[in-house]
């Protein structure tokens, strides 16, 4: 059983048997005799589950909790969920690329919006039918795949504060996930890029077909820099913000022709000035909604409104499975309506294996500037004045 001691100084020690059955020594921090007594008791209890394997972080909370109410007479302070979000996001920052903190950021804000005066609880008081609820709220208005996202990036959160004792259980790590294969999206026809392009200014144009003859996601195309472009080599490189992945395009001719014709050709900096400031205030999002207002332009979407009749942007666009992303798609159809093979097509598209994850792959450069250059030729509009 375990026992106290006091040597020199005003606190008591506690005596106990520790994991490996040695016997250990801990101050208990207090000179109070019957509070020495009880918290050596609470280290032998810990010491005992730890030999049983039985010592969670749970137990290891409720342990230290124990101590400090016996000590101070009140509950042990545990973090508060918008406290350690703002310490975590602080951290994030340094770690993420830009465009990804802003996602974070906005998915964090959004869920403590969400969970109302709870984000001043302690981080376990939050639990997994609340996140639940949270992700049937983002169904009712977003696609299942940012609902996901949005759940990924809570389960991050929450694996981080379990990893630092913060919190002892990860609420959404059990929240499903399961994708609807409704939501999937559809590719382009040749016939709707021109309408969406007679619709775009300079800049979208030059976007849209970099991502119809590119395969290059909205991100990624936000982000490019002419250092990124080499139109002696016909050819842009770039790290997929994904992957992570270095990645190498072929240009078709035709989108040498549209670049050398951007204002910034001859100033340098970002491709898309306007589309890279977007990007780096308020993420891909604000890209994609300004993407759907040239859809509707172009008839191909319905118009967004504010109106509280369950057809707005807060709610989910279950109307249209067209997106910027089915322009990737069509790159990627379009490849192997060609001839190109599946090989050929991931390497172009920076997809992965159904084996292995695609760091980066060599293929053979010939082989891909050949499937680029067998793509159909669009009939572009006329270069827009907006």
């Amino acid at each position: 059983m375990a026992s106290i001691h006091k040597n020199n100084g005003p606190n008591w020690y506690a005596a106990f048997y520790g994991p490996e059955g040695t016997r250990c020594f801990k101050s208990t921090g207090t000179p109070d005799k019957k509070q020495a007594m009880q918290i050596a008791l609470k280290f032998e209890e810990a010491a005992k589950e730890a030999r049983r394997e039985r010592l969670t972080m749970k137990r290891v909370r409720d342990t230290l909790s124990s101590i400090y109410a016996t000590v101070h007479g009140e509950e042990l302070p545990a973090e508060e969920v918008a406290s350690f979000a703002d310490q975590w996001l602080q951290r994030k920052k340094n770690a993420l690329a830009e465009s990804s903190y802003v996602e974070y950021k906005k998915t964090l804000d959004e869920f403590l919006d969400f969970i109302g005066p709870r984000k001043t609880k302690p981080l376990d008081a939050i639990t997994v039918a609340i996140v639940t609820d949270y992700r049937d709220s983002l169904l009712k208005r977003v696609t299942p795949g940012t609902a996901r996202k949005k759940i990924k990036v809570l389960r991050a959160f929450y694996n981080d504060a379990m990893k630092e004792g913060r919190a002892t259980v990860n609420p959404a790590a059990s929240v499903d996930l399961r994708k609807n294969g409704k939501s999937k999206r559809k590719p382009f026809t040749q016939e709707q890029v021109v309408s969406l392009l007679s619709e775009a200014n300079q800049e979208w144009q030059g976007m849209i077909l970099i991502a119809y003859y590119g395969g290059l996601r909205l991100g990624d195309i936000a982000k490019l820099d002419w250092d990124n472009v080499d139109l002696q080599a016909m050819e842009i490189r770039f790290e997929a913000s994904k992957t992570g992945a270095d990645e190498v395009f072929p240009l078709k001719d035709i989108l040498h022709d549209i670049l050398v014709k951007l204002p910034s050709y001859d100033t340098g900096g970002p491709v898309f000035p306007e589309a890279s400031a977007t990007h780096k205030r308020a993420g891909t999002s604000s890209l994609s909604n300004q993407f759907r207002q040239i859809m509707h332009d172009a008839g191909l979407a319905k118009e967004p409104t504010h109106e509280s009749t369950g057809k707005g942007r807060t709610v989910k666009r279950a109307v249209n499975k067209l997106s910027f992303h089915s322009l990737r798609h069509a790159f990627v159809s379009n490849l192997k309506m060609s001839g190109a093979g599946d090989s050929i097509a991931r390497e172009l598209a920076g997809h992965s294996s159904a084996e292995v994850s695609r760091i980066y792959t060599h293929g053979d450069p010939i082989a891909l500037r050949s499937a680029v250059n067998n793509l159909p030729k669009l009939v572009v509009p006329k270069w827009s004045t907006k």
